[in-house]
């Protein structure tokens, strides 16, 4: 399992219907690209019922990760219990037609339950062969010392949003967890997709993500348009696209093992796997990683 894209599964159920998960999933199967992340509240349990159907008939093919500690639409607080994840981890693997699960994640940190409890529920579902690693996501700094001390063996994977317009606020996050022996799966490399040249004029284009979500319009700051439009231009003048830009400087950030990718089209997903198969020179990413340096995203 070489490449190192990794499908997100919080489009389907929500944009993608049962028909086009299907379609996609073949796609990328065909493309070579066999990981998945999804979450038990991506569309309240569909993306994982939508996979579990997809791919029941060649399950050991596929690397499954997803998510538990939220609820639609509220805070993970309480949520990282033993009880809790011990309960929902059944229901995760009824709805993917699986008996294991190769990657079981708590989806945020929970300020509420003390962390060696969630590692106690994590290495027993280890143990007990229906998780096959354990992992974090969205822990910031003073959650992975806790980590650290807590010394738990079962975490391999911490998923974070990584991209290059936000290195300057997340690398000591990937310092720290690289120091820890823990892989990353990157998500939101695309920025939420507007790392796009249609959005470099400062309009929004009718039916993009921007177009319906006030928080990602907020990100279209003059800051980060201006420094769109520089990079664009160095892209241009390299011979390289946007998309070429986004995805391998991330691909060979230290210890990103997936990058995750929400796909709504076959086509886009032809075209990030092409994009994941280059490799730009060294010198050209610092280029654009100079670009960005300082860098603040908008505050949600």
């Amino acid at each position: 399992m070489n490449n190192k894209l990794m499908l997100g599964g919080n489009i389907f159920g929500h944009f993608a219907d049962k028909k086009q998960t299907s379609t996609l999933l073949a796609k990328a199967k065909n493309l070579g690209i066999t990981a998945i992340d999804t979450a038990d509240v991506y569309s309240n349990g569909l993306s994982e019922e939508f996979i579990g159907e997809n791919i029941k008939t060649n399950r050991e093919q596929w690397f499954v990760a997803t998510k538990v500690g939220l609820q639609s639409h509220a805070s993970p607080e309480g949520l990282g219990r033993k009880n809790n994840i011990i309960q929902r981890v059944e229901n995760s693997l009824k709805r993917l037609k699986s008996d294991y699960i190769d990657l079981y994640q708590i989806h945020h940190f929970d300020p509420l339950t003390p962390l060696e409890e969630t590692l106690e529920a994590f290495e027993l579902l280890v143990k007990q062969g229906k998780i096959l690693a354990a992992g974090i996501s969205n822990y910031n700094l003073n959650h992975l010392k806790l980590l650290k001390e807590g010394d738990s063996k079962c975490i391999k994977f911490h998923q974070m949003p990584l991209n290059i317009t936000n290195f300057s606020q997340t690398k000591q996050v990937l310092f720290e967890s690289t120091k820890q022996n823990i892989s990353i799966l990157a998500y939101s490399s695309l920025v939420r997709g507007l790392f796009n040249e249609k959005y470099i004029s400062g309009d929004i284009p009718s039916g993009s993500r921007a177009s319906i979500s006030k928080n990602v319009q907020a990100d279209l700051t003059p800051d980060f348009l201006c420094r769109l439009e520089k990079t664009a231009k160095l892209c241009k003048n390299h011979q390289v696209s946007l998309l070429d830009a986004a995805i391998q400087w991330v691909a060979q950030q230290q210890d990103v093992r997936w990058i995750i990718v929400g796909i709504r089209e076959v086509d886009q997903l032809t075209s990030v796997n092409h994009a994941a198969a280059n490799t730009l020179p060294k010198t050209l990413l610092n280029e654009l990683e100079a670009i960005w340096l300082g860098f603040r995203p908008f505050k949600k």
